[in-house]
């Protein structure tokens, strides 16, 4: 849960991530303006759709595309 008056500060979710990164990227951001950013460990979330990334294989496409993210996030944030 954010306030929305740290969010107009700190910024939305870069976009050119497109999955896996994402949260990450943001979490830098916050910690990079001052915030601490919390990980409840007792927090749920029920899928109720498939989990394609978590059965997929070397050579699927939701593989790729996670190591795809990934690159672009050290590309764009490990400099930082």
């Amino acid at each position: 849960m954010i306030r929305r008056s740290v969010i107009d500060q700190v910024g939305l979710m870069d976009e050119d991530l497109f999955m896996y990164f994402g949260d990450i990227a943001w979490c830098k951001k916050f910690w990079e303006s001052g915030y601490k950013v919390y990980y409840y460990v007792d927090a749920k979330a029920i899928h109720y759709h498939r989990r394609e990334s978590a059965s997929s294989g070397f050579f699927s496409l939701v593989f790729w595309i996670h190591i795809l993210d990934w690159i672009k996030y050290l590309k764009k944030y490990s400099k930082k």
